[in-house]
């Protein structure tokens, strides 16, 4: 695990700092791993024209926001208490959470929003690339998927309500990123493009979850 490299005493989780660490090595690391993926899914979508990629791979930008969120609240979580707060700035990390949870409401809206677009102006997508598309997106589901095992194991570990919601919108990402597998799949084998149906499934997806 990552902790084992980046974190010197990481077995002390009843530690502060050691339980910062962590936070911040699980920030990082979403931030790293959704720029990169966020990067090749635009840039893909764009190719493509493919809506339901170009919001994946905004979705993973939000991803990132959420990721630096996470880190600047484990950051103001550590500090010491003070006059103003004689409990300390623990409280910080449940604010952290529901700024997560508000980025992924709004992408949620504007997924759909983008979808319904395209449903009405029939919008058109390229897969003469069938086989890089499929990579990218296969790749792409394997990262997150490893995001959530991460996130689950630390916010268990460290009981942070903060990683325990960046965990489950890790297994939402993968989720998200299937439906537009198969919508790019039954386009090559069916042409039929549902693309824009299925980001707006997607959206929906997102927002009641």
């Amino acid at each position: 695990m990552l902790e084992r490299i980046f974190i010197k005493n990481y077995k002390d989780i009843n530690n502060p700092t050691i339980r910062t660490k962590y936070g911040v090595l699980c920030s990082v690391f979403g931030i790293v791993t959704n720029i990169v993926l966020s990067i090749a899914k635009i840039l893909l979508g764009i190719f493509t024209g493919s809506i339901s990629i170009i919001a994946d791979g905004v979705d993973n930008l939000t991803d990132c926001a959420s990721s630096v969120a996470t880190l600047i609240g484990f950051k103001l979580a550590s500090q010491p208490p003070d006059p103003e707060h004689p409990y300390g700035h623990e409280r910080i990390e449940y604010l952290t959470g529901m700024i997560i949870s508000i980025i992924i409401i709004m992408v949620g809206v504007l997924l759909g929003r983008s979808s319904l677009d395209g449903i009405i102006n029939k919008s058109e997508m390229n897969i003469e690339n069938f086989s890089l598309l499929l990579i990218v997106l296969i790749i792409s589901i394997l990262i997150k998927f490893i995001q959530f095992l991460y996130y689950r194991y630390v916010s268990k570990k460290i009981k942070s309500n903060t990683i325990k919601a960046s965990s489950q919108d890790s297994l939402n990402d993968c989720i998200k990123t299937f439906v537009v597998m198969v919508a790019v799949i039954i386009l090559k084998v069916w042409n039929i493009n549902l693309d824009a149906w299925f980001g707006l499934g997607v959206s929906i997806y997102i927002l009641i979850n």
